[in-house]
């Protein structure tokens, strides 16, 4: 089943992706970075058929999404104000969160005592979200090693093992960000891009060690560069965006 959501969200057929989640189902959809593929997180049935569809291994973790954050704290540990901070002023967006996660939830797609958790600002995500409301396993709608898809008529290979795809139009690439806040641990930051902005500077007061891992910090005049090898800086008041 196919819907075309790139002009407006039809309510009716909403309806029909909240049921759909909620019984196990899977549905393909835009995120804010890629077509995404998700299913319900409190489902074992839904998840297994999930990794089956993308022929992922199953001992590769798959993040989730949630419409808020209260519903974070409802399936990870947000433990400090930094890690709070972090939240409030990245989130939605293009961040993964990767927390400790609450020991009753997760089993069959996270690894460890960790989960990836993120609030979408993808319109039709954040919506899906917020009508189903349960945590979804998302990850790209792609066969697992093969180019992330950002096209809707390159999902014709889903046709026939999910249930719902959502034709969003065609999105931009933008790669997704990893920030790991894990209790005890030092703040790790992956493969993101931070650029200055008056509306979402975080100002970080650590005193815990900051791993720097493929990130890019810009501002109006500079553009520099850290760590390719998961360098390790100590932030005492970096302004970050």
């Amino acid at each position: 089943m196919k819907y075309n959501w790139k002009s407006f969200i039809d309510k009716d057929e909403m309806k029909n992706v909240s049921y759909t989640l909620l019984n196990d189902g899977v549905v393909v959809f835009p995120t804010e970075t890629v077509y995404g593929m998700g299913a319900s997180a409190l489902s074992s049935s839904a998840i297994s058929r999930v990794y089956d569809i993308k022929k992922r291994p199953k001992g590769k973790a798959i993040k989730i999404m949630v419409s808020d954050i209260k519903k974070i704290e409802k399936y990870a540990f947000i433990r400090s104000n930094l890690e709070r901070k972090i939240i409030e002023n990245f989130m939605p967006g293009e961040i993964t969160i990767i927390l400790d996660k609450k020991n009753d939830f997760g089993s069959g797609f996270t690894k460890e005592d960790t989960i990836g958790v993120r609030i979408p600002d993808s319109k039709i995500a954040l919506d899906i979200l917020k009508d189903v409301k349960i945590p979804l396993i998302v990850t790209s709608a792609n066969i697992s090693d093969h180019p992330s898809v950002t096209n809707p008529s390159d999902l014709d290979v889903f046709d026939k093992s999910v249930d719902i795809i959502i034709d969003g139009g065609i999105w931009d690439y933008n790669k997704s960000k990893s920030i790991e806040l894990r209790h005890g641990n030092d703040l790790k930051i992956m493969n993101a891009t931070f650029v200055n902005s008056s509306t979402h500077t975080l100002n970080v007061s650590a005193t815990k060690n900051v791993v720097i891992d493929n990130v890019v910090i810009k501002d109006q005049q500079t553009t520099k560069k850290l760590g390719s090898n998961n360098e390790v800086i100590h932030l005492d008041s970096a302004s970050m965006a």
